[in-house]
């Protein structure tokens, strides 16, 4: 399996994941120039800018290890973007790493971070 279609199965898993708390999905893969956020997602009055980061295993560190401060700042940015053209009343917002570990083909240890950055 490509890692590119392994990252996009992840994403589906995480998605799924998110719906099946009551999350609501705002936008998928939002771009902004070359920047890109992979899920826009909705809780109550939070909007949740989440970033999912798969590794096959933890033996050279988490998910959320990978996220690094340039990546964060991209982020950012897109947000504030989506923001900026997606008019919404909500009340806070929020930026979420979804760490994937891939456990087998299609089976995912799926951990969230609230609030990690």
């Amino acid at each position: 399996m490509s890692t590119t279609k392994r990252g996009k199965d992840a994403e589906a898993a995480v998605l799924a994941f998110l719906q099946a708390k009551g999350w609501l999905l705002c936008a998928q893969n939002f771009r902004f120039g070359r920047f890109e956020i992979d899920l826009v997602m909705q809780t109550d009055d939070t909007l949740v800018f989440v970033e999912v980061k798969l590794r096959k295993n933890n033996d050279f560190g988490y998910p959320e290890d990978f996220v690094t401060e340039a990546q964060k700042g991209r982020i950012r940015a897109t947000a504030e973007n989506f923001i900026e053209n997606n008019a919404e009343n909500f009340k806070a917002i929020r930026f979420d790493i979804a760490a994937v570990v891939l456990l087998k083909n299609t089976d995912y240890e799926i951990t969230l971070l609230e609030d990690a950055f």
